[in-house]
């Protein structure tokens, strides 16, 4: 579970994931950036009497690098990861340990994620938006038997899951080379990356499950303004995502611009299956704000990228030089 400066949230948080029903489990809290001690001391004062939890430290700011963290230091076979602003049901690993039997190729479980409160509009828009629930039957996705009819299937990634309620077989993760630093919360690229690993693990032949019983409660944000800034970076999430998946494997690009019609109208039309969920109250503001993150989306994964190389390139600098002279 990856946190960054939100201290008052995680003894809630810690009380619900050391109390799964699970036989045999650690729990990893991995501080993103911290500009303080102060999750590091809470983390410290639950671990006396409490082997299962540890603390880890990732100093490269981005979600995706806590991720990586995390899955670096975690001893499983199978990684669940989660975010600081959700609440689990008892059964969430039990579940989602489950469903890694719906096939013999799957490296990848996800499951249902709930509102938690809706007491505000900007709370019921994200939920009229699509929210984070992919539904309540249990589903298996491939290339090949187990696929939906959508032609856009499978770059409309968002149908498998959400990053907050996600599980991976670690092998599979690491030889996929786990999240993209470039993408997530933190960065330039802001999102989509779950989704891109989503059409990566499709592409190598691998199986996605989709478990509604494994199920958490999620914080969604209270503030029209923190909504806004959701969207757009939604918007610029989905189309850093694509845009990596076509560096990544150029034989995508053809792919999806056969379906970038289709996409259009699906990511605009009142009428699709994205859009009719939406009340005469949705803000169109919220929309056009999509929008404009899609058109920006590949140039904030290009900068993303740059970023990531010269971070890289100061760190191997940074060993380079004596500690006496740091």
């Amino acid at each position: 579970m990856a946190t960054r400066n939100r201290p008052e949230q995680l003894p809630r948080l810690l009380d619900s994931l050391l109390g799964l029903n699970y036989p045999n489990y650690e729990v990893i809290v991995v501080d993103n950036a911290p500009a303080d001690e102060s999750s590091f001391q809470v983390i410290r004062a639950r671990q006396e009497g409490e082997p299962r939890l540890r603390y880890a430290r990732e100093d490269t700011p981005g979600l995706s690098n806590a991720r990586n963290c995390g899955v670096m230091q975690a001893s499983g076979e199978i990684v669940a990861i989660t975010d600081d602003d959700v609440q689990p049901d008892k059964d969430w690993l039990l579940e989602l340990a489950r469903g890694f039997g719906a096939g013999d190729r799957v490296g990848c479980v996800t499951g249902a994620i709930l509102a938690m409160r809706l007491d505000t509009s900007a709370q019921v828009w994200i939920e009229q938006y699509g929210g984070f629930n992919k539904g309540f039957e249990v589903n298996l996705f491939d290339m090949h038997q187990h696929r939906p009819a959508s032609r856009l299937y499978p770059y409309a990634a968002g149908i498998f899951g959400s990053g907050a309620n996600i599980a991976f077989r670690k092998d599979v993760l690491q030889a996929v080379g786990g999240f993209d630093p470039a993408l997530g919360a933190g960065t330039a690229g802001m999102g989509g990356e779950e989704l891109a690993l989503f059409v990566r693990l499709l592409s190598e032949g691998h199986q996605i499950a989709y478990r509604p019983a494994a199920f958490l409660y999620h914080a969604h944000h209270e503030q029209y303004e923190a909504l806004r800034r959701q969207m757009y970076s939604y918007g610029a999430g989905l189309t850093a995502y694509l845009t990596k998946t076509i560096f990544d494997r150029p034989y995508h690009l053809w792919r999806i611009l056969l379906k970038l019609p289709v996409g259009m109208l699906y990511a605009l039309s009142p009428k699709s299956k994205k859009n009719v969920r939406k009340s005469g109250a949705y803000p169109a503001e919220l929309t056009r704000l999509e929008f404009r993150g899609m058109m920006y989306g590949p140039v904030a994964y290009a900068r993303s990228c740059w970023q990531v190389r010269c971070v890289r390139w100061s760190g191997r600098n940074l060993k380079q030089i004596p500690e006496s002279e740091r």
